[in-house]
């Protein structure tokens, strides 16, 4: 309010205001109210946290986007400050830890600085004092729009002196006394407004999952989104923040939606392009600054390097901005140091190429709550890589055996690195965002104690596939009766899965117990025809992992081999029955005949797939029940193979074969088929 409102008898001398307001008499000097502005704006620097500023001294270094990067990017929202008819007060840039949402920040709030449009900005840090309260955050946008708008400083200085306590007071409080009050009372004077129309007026705020808790978060955006459509003049605001579950419900709430645009910091921007400029562009430097510059070869480094690089990065900075600050060092040669980051040399128990992102990686998982699930999850989800594209949510949870929501629960804490699907989406895969996350879990010495051993993990991988598959299908059924489950020709209820990880595996107590469970037989009836080569293979594997896997003693070792060649001996039996009466003993003793003929493998089956007609001395195609065809495939493609051999153990032995143990019969009866042949050979 002026100090002349509701005067009478005013008289102005010498700098000091003498006003008579309903009989009282009242006398101001200039230096009293310049002292009491001073005032108010001094107590308010005590809440600021100046570190929090684009250009602070505590961030005399900050990532900003290296030239000839983001391009696209940096024009679409430049474009969007600059639009005269823009109605979306805000923009969310939301990516993963290391993406360069920081670097954008920055780059914007400078550029915008330069232009004149920068009116604020608050650059949170969770590891900083001050930075990281929520509280500092309106009285430092306060205290910088004061100064970027100076017809408001007045009102913002007096309302501080009259309430020294209102930092004290709920956010809502402080943005309407503070912010809203000051900057529409200003607005309200014909002449400032006009000149306040003029400006653009950009806030920019980075981290914002960085700012205290949870519901300091969500507070934050609840109030910005009921204050900053009343403000008289529009004020934009940037806000970057990893894709944390509180913020993205928080930018979902309808009232903020609708006054959002969003930048999701994904494969649409090219990221991998900008990463090659920037590398391409720091060695060119490093090449020209490195004291044996002179001496690097012109094509170094080599075009696969550089893409390695480019691929470990996965579209975020910080790998291929770690990977360059452990190169620019004048004391090591360059060559040594990139094998270091390839893999192709040790780092001496000095260095350590890696250290700022390891850094980060360990502050992502403290923060974590159900750390026991969280791995248990990772390592899924980076051990079944090849397939991850089904991993859904609600496929995660059936396979780890979880209650409904408990997936996305865990992955609350987990936007960081991991990409989490929309609630009720049902195809979206979750999928880790970093390629380097896994060369850190899977080393000891980088990860510590969220070190994942991969042969452990392949166990409890194995072991969760094999309690999936046994809820998800009949269990011991018989041969003939046997209904393939809805759904069990799709790769995720698969027995190569469990055989692929059960053979990367080291035997633990649980994969033990849950080998010793399944039963391998009615999976390889079950299997399509199609991919029967394939389960076929896998099988042979398994087996022979099984023979030369050490576990605990020879007794269970011994054990589950003989469980699992059950398995297969039932279905040989079963297969045999198929076959027509004459050629069941024929079969049998081609298997033990079979290596006569290893330069022609298959030989033998090809023959005994006719039957030879004796009143025509012709042979024809035996057609054979759909159930048995692919034991026909075995027969006539695996000659010489581990599986083939395991056949010829089972016929050459009389105890696991019964009645189509090898004998004699068996021998004149095949040799009779041949004698047939022959004269139509």
């Amino acid at each position: 309010m002026s100090f002349l409102t509701n005067a009478q008898n005013t008289l102005i001398q010498d700098g000091t205001f003498t006003a008579v307001v309903h009989g009282d008499v009242h006398h101001h000097s200039q230096l009293t109210i310049a002292r009491r502005k001073q005032k108010g704006f001094e107590i308010l620097q005590l809440h600021v946290a100046k570190g929090a500023f684009h250009d602070s001294l505590e961030r005399s270094d900050p990532p900003r986007c290296h030239p000839r990067t983001r391009r696209v990017i940096l024009e679409k929202i430049m474009n969007w400050i600059s639009d005269p008819d823009n109605l979306k007060l805000f923009l969310w840039i939301y990516g993963p830890a290391g993406g360069g949402k920081s670097a954008i920040a920055q780059t914007i709030a400078e550029m915008c600085a330069a232009a004149g449009s920068l009116a604020a900005s608050f650059f949170f840090s969770r590891t900083v004092v001050g930075r990281k309260d929520f509280n500092q955050l309106i009285p430092t946008l306060a205290y910088q729009l004061a100064l970027y708008i100076p017809e408001m400083r007045e009102d913002v200085s007096l309302a501080v002196e009259r309430d020294p306590a209102l930092f004290s007071r709920t956010l809502a409080t402080q943005i309407q006394i503070l912010i809203l009050h000051p900057l529409n009372a200003a607005a309200k004077d014909p002449y400032k407004k006009k000149t306040m129309k003029e400006r653009q007026n950009v806030v920019v705020l980075d981290g914002l999952d960085e700012c205290g808790d949870e519901r300091s978060q969500r507070e934050v955006l609840e109030v910005l989104s009921a204050h900053v459509k009343l403000l008289a003049l529009p004020v934009l605001f940037l806000i970057t923040s990893r894709p944390e579950q509180q913020i993205r419900v928080g930018f979902s709430k309808q009232e903020l939606e609708s006054q959002t645009w969003t930048i999701s910091l994904d494969e649409t921007y090219n990221p991998d392009g900008d990463i090659r400029v920037f590398l391409e562009q720091k060695f060119g430097e490093l090449k020209t600054n490195h004291p044996s510059g002179p001496q690097l070869p012109d094509q170094w480094p080599p075009e696969g390097d550089i893409q390695h690089i480019v691929g470990k990065s996965s579209g975020q900075f910080i790998y291929a901005a770690t990977v360059m600050k452990f190169m620019d060092s004048h004391r090591h040669p360059p060559m040594k140091r990139l094998k270091i980051i390839l893999g192709a040399a040790a780092p001496s128990n000095k260095e350590s190429p890696f250290a700022e992102l390891d850094a980060l990686y360990h502050q992502l998982f403290l923060a974590i709550d159900d750390l026991e699930g969280a791995m248990d999850l990772l390592t899924l989800l980076i051990l079944q890589d090849r397939d991850s594209y089904y991993l859904t949510i609600n496929f995660s949870e059936d396979l780890l055996a979880y209650e409904g929501g408990e997936v996305l629960a865990m992955l609350s804490d987990m936007h960081a690195f991991v990409h989490v699907p929309k609630p009720g989406d049902p195809y979206d895969a979750i999928r880790i965002h970093h390629a380097s996350l896994p060369d850190f879990l899977f080393d000891r010495s980088r990860s510590g104690r969220f070190f994942i051993d991969s042969r452990h993990g392949h166990a409890n991988v194995t072991t969760h596939w094999i309690k999936f598959v046994q809820r998800a299908t009949p269990q011991d059924p018989g041969p003939r009766t046997l209904v393939r489950p809805r759904g069990y020709d799709n790769v995720i209820i698969t027995v190569e899965r469990i055989i692929e990880h059960c053979t990367q595996s080291h035997i633990t107590n649980d994969l033990k117990k849950a080998l010793s469970t399944f039963n391998l037989e009615p999976h390889i009836i079950l299997y399509p025809g199609s991919t029967f080569t394939e389960l076929i293979l896998h099988i042979s594997s398994l087996l022979q992992w099984l023979n030369l896997e050490t576990l605990d003693s020879n007794d269970i070792k011994r054990k589950l081999y003989r469980h699992y060649m059950s398995h297969i001996d039932r279905w040989i039996l079963y297969q045999l029955s198929l076959f027509p009466d004459e050629m069941r003993a024929q079969i049998p003793a081609a298997f033990i005949f079979e290596d006569k003929f290893s330069s022609s493998p298959g030989a033998l089956f090809d023959i005994l797939s006719h039957r030879c007609d004796s009143t025509t001395n012709t042979f024809s195609k035996i057609e054979y029940r759909h159930e048995n065809k692919e034991f026909w495939f075995i027969c006539q493609e695996f000659g010489g193979t581990l599986l083939f051999d395991l056949f010829k153990g089972f016929f050459a032995d009389h105890a696991r074969a019964g009645i189509y143990f090898v004998d004699t019969k068996g021998y004149a009866e095949l040799a009779s088929t041949f004698l047939a042949y022959l004269p139509l050979a």
